[in-house]
C-alpha cells in the first residue's frame, strides 16, 4: 500500500469516527434536552397538575411549545392555564391510606407459628 493510499484510508477511518462521535453528541444531548424538559414541567406542576399526565398529553406539549422552559413562572402560568382549561389535568386528592387488614380477626383464631426449633417441637408435641 502506499503512502497515499495508507493516508486515504486514515482519512476515511477518521471521518467515519468523526461522525459516529458527532451521532453520540447530538443523542446525548437530546436525551438532557428531554430530561430538563421533563424535570420543568413536573416541577412548574407541582401541587396543581397531575405531572404523568402533562408530559404524556400532546395537546399540553403543543400549549407549551413556545415556552421558555426555564422561566419557570412562565411554564408555571402555562400549566395553571391548560389546568384550568382541561380539569382532567388538575392533580387529584392523596388516595386514602389503605387498613392493614380487610376485615377483623379471622374466626378460627390467630396462630403463631413458632420462631425456634424447641417451640416447633413443643407446638408438634401438643397437636
Amino acid at each position: 500500500m502506499s503512502d497515499a493510499d495508507a493516508a486515504g484510508k486514515a482519512a476515511a477511518d477518521a471521518q467515519a469516527a468523526l461522525a459516529a462521535m458527532q451521532a453520540e453528541r447530538d443523542e446525548a444531548r437530546a436525551q438532557i434536552a428531554e430530561h430538563a424538559r421533563t424535570s420543568a414541567i413536573t416541577a412548574a406542576a407541582g401541587e396543581k397538575a397531575n405531572a404523568a399526565l402533562l408530559l404524556d398529553s400532546a395537546k399540553f406539549q403543543a400549549a407549551v411549545k413556545d415556552v421558555d422552559l426555564t422561566d419557570q413562572a412562565a411554564l408555571g402560568a402555562a400549566v395553571e392555564s391548560f389546568v384550568k382549561d382541561n380539569p382532567a389535568y388538575a392533580a387529584g386528592p392523596a388516595a386514602p391510606a389503605l387498613p392493614n387488614t380487610s376485615g377483623g380477626t379471622p374466626a378460627g383464631g390467630t396462630t403463631t407459628k413458632p420462631t425456634t426449633l424447641a417451640g416447633a417441637l413443643a407446638a408438634a408435641m401438643s397437636d
